[in-house]
């Protein structure tokens, strides 16, 4: 199977930044490239009209969308992302072909959540952090989304908003069915923000409930993997927590990132104006963050890809 691109690497994000004005065709194009990039890299243009499902014009249309003069600048693009895309795959060849004890196989995976929070790191993009914060501080209601190894995160960052918000934290899918949910974000309105959280394999669960929030005017927010993840188009803004692991479909660690960036942010806004919680009694998200890895917790992955309800997190993530 082919690796995604990296959500850091220039090719990416000029997808991600022109993907919600692209036609359907050409997102079909942008799909196919993000997806299957090792495959694209080896393609003629006919070829990836072809696996595409569009059309040389509209392959060559969406090339110059992105900012390259033609398809070969493009190709060479993408060979450039694919270099750091491959890198763990030639690393994880090399690990096996060394002899490895537990011990060692642990530092490995450590070193694969440090390159993990390093690339988050590097992803980080100071507008869109600076507009999820305010967005976060006018907002009425906020309502999280977020299922199967996403309810953890969810869980987290409700109990971090509530400490440092004035507004009504709402966990949407915490315990009740989909039915729960559903019933929570039909009442959302353009005052309210909803969180919408979701990593491989993707919850078709919270991308309805998205897409259901925008139609309702409300503001969505989402905490994803990648540019190709299917929340970006529904999105107003978009927080990037590469969640690439040797052996499960997502990282541990991916979502808590951001999270804890975020809890910092806006106690920091909140205490500026005056309004930071009170008491000694009351934790910091460093102490939510210490609580909940002390406890070893990890999450697998989201969804299925099915319509089977999580029985534990409410419904799919």
């Amino acid at each position: 199977m082919s690796q995604a691109l990296k959500p850091t690497t220039d090719l990416a994000n000029r997808i991600a930044l022109v993907y919600p004005s692209l036609s359907g065709a050409h997102r079909r194009a942008a799909d196919f490239v993000l997806q299957n990039p090792l495959d694209t890299a080896t393609m003629t243009i006919e070829g990836l009209a072809d696996r595409s499902r569009t059309s040389t014009a509209t392959v060559t249309r969406f090339v110059r969308a992105l900012g390259y003069s033609g398809y070969g600048e493009f190709r060479g693009a993408l060979s450039a992302a694919l270099k750091v895309a491959m890198a763990p795959v030639d690393s994880l060849a090399d690990a096996r072909a060394t002899e490895s004890t537990a011990v060692s196989t642990l530092i490995t995976a450590l070193k694969d959540q440090a390159a993990n929070l390093q690339e988050t790191i590097t992803a980080i993009d100071e507008n869109v952090c600076t507009r999820a914060i305010e967005a976060l501080l006018k907002a009425h209601r906020i309502f999280i989304v977020g299922s199967g190894a996403s309810h953890h995160v969810a869980g987290y960052l409700e109990e971090g908003l509530a400490l440092y918000l004035d507004a009504n934290v709402i966990f949407a899918s915490s315990g009740g069915g989909p039915e729960h949910a559903l019933r929570h974000i039909m009442s959302v309105g353009p005052d309210d923000l909803v969180l919408a959280i979701s990593v491989p394999r993707y919850s078709r669960g919270t991308v309805d409930l998205a897409n259901l929030a925008k139609k309702r005017n409300a503001m969505v927010l989402a905490l994803t993997d990648s540019p190709s993840s299917p929340l970006v188009p529904i999105a107003d803004m978009t927080l990037f927590a590469p969640a690439r692991n040797r052996l499960l479909p997502n990282s541990p660690l991916r979502d808590l990132r951001p999270c804890r960036r975020h809890h910092h942010g806006r106690r920091a806004r909140k205490t500026r104006c005056g309004r930071g919680p009170e008491g000694a009694q009351r934790k910091s998200p460093l102490d939510v963050l210490s609580v909940m890895t002390k406890t070893g917790s990890a999450f697998p992955h989201d969804a299925l890809g099915d319509e089977r309800t999580h029985r534990m997190s409410g419904m799919q993530s």
